[in-house]
């Protein structure tokens, strides 16, 4: 059975996930649900009002406490409020506005370490207490995997956007840099900081999760100019389908496109998995919090706030 200090660790661990969920948006799509944008701007609205378990907790964080309120007072208006520009109604359907993604991506990534930050430090100080019912460590773990990973795969696929679109201003100044090459510069420089903030903050060790890393820095040391792009064989030229390579001094190469497919199948195998394990763990737990919730009156019992 849950027990409270159990339950409150995971509200606030649904916080970080409404957080991390919101990185949908930045995946081009015909149609959004409608009702799940609702659902996350209800609960993260009702977490920060007065009684609400965000406001409680950042009220107990000193001088930090309001700064990280006004974040995500600015967070929510920025995607979820009704002048949002990112994310809009239109009758009854919801519109992105695509060229915002650099923005949403910092906004995300910053907010849910800071979540995720105090989801780990209550965690870690309830086990310390032994006050836990349930073992959430394989939760936070298989979490964090998936949550990283969805990352990587977000911002590569923006950064191969950015990036061709730098290649076609230089291609099209004949190699002078220009006001808008720059302008494009400084979008990658951010897209590539935010995935080594992940890099940094990933307490993340087995194999293929840091395989997988590793891939995605391979291409970010190219499009840098840090590598060399790698050769390739004959034996894998294809002209039915137009995979040639390039030519370099008269060797050929694969391309950027090349090596950013490659790294974009290794993360999508890796996040299949995570997406798999983190369903796994997270369903049975889940369980037990609805059975909870159907006998639980509204409010009752949240377990002390210190950590």
């Amino acid at each position: 059975m849950i027990n409270k200090a159990t339950q409150f660790i995971l509200s606030l661990y649904h916080y970080s996930i409404l957080l991390r969920d919101t990185l949908e948006y930045t995946y081009r799509r015909d149609q959004y649900n409608v009702n799940v944008y609702h659902a996350r701007r209800q609960a993260l609205l009702a977490s920060l009002e007065e009684k609400g378990q965000i406001k409680q907790i950042i009220g107990k964080l000193g001088e930090n406490g309001p700064k990280i309120e006004t974040k995500l007072h600015e967070f929510i208006d920025l995607v979820y409020g009704s002048d949002s520009t990112v994310v809009r109604l239109a009758g009854s359907e919801l519109r992105v506005d695509h060229a915002q993604h650099l923005v949403l991506f910092e906004m995300v990534i910053g907010l849910h370490q800071t979540i995720w930050d105090l989801v780990v430090g209550y965690h870690n100080a309830a086990v310390g207490r032994q006050e836990t019912s349930v073992d959430l460590l394989p939760l936070l773990q298989t979490d964090e995997r998936m949550y990283r990973t969805i990352v990587f795969y977000t911002i590569m696929g923006e950064i191969e956007k950015v990036f061709a679109e730098f290649q076609k201003a230089m291609h099209e100044s004949r190699g002078e840099k220009t006001p808008q090459s720059n302008y494009i510069v400084n979008d990658l420089s951010k897209l590539v900081q935010l995935l080594n903030f992940q890099k940094v903050h990933s307490k993340i060790k087995d194999t293929s999760f840091n395989e997988m890393i590793d891939e995605n820095m391979k291409v970010l040391e190219m499009i840098e100019g840090k590598r060399e792009l790698p050769l390739m064989p004959e034996s894998e030229v294809n002209l039915e389908t137009k995979k040639v390579g390039i030519m370099i001094n008269g060797v050929r190469h694969y391309t950027f496109g090349d090596m950013f497919a490659k790294a974009r199948e290794v993360t999508r195998t890796v996040l299949a998995n995570s997406e798999t394990h983190w369903k796994n763990v997270y369903r049975p737990i889940n369980e037990q919090l609805v059975a909870l919730s159907r006998q639980t009156p509204n409010g009752e019992g949240n377990p002390p706030l210190d950590a």
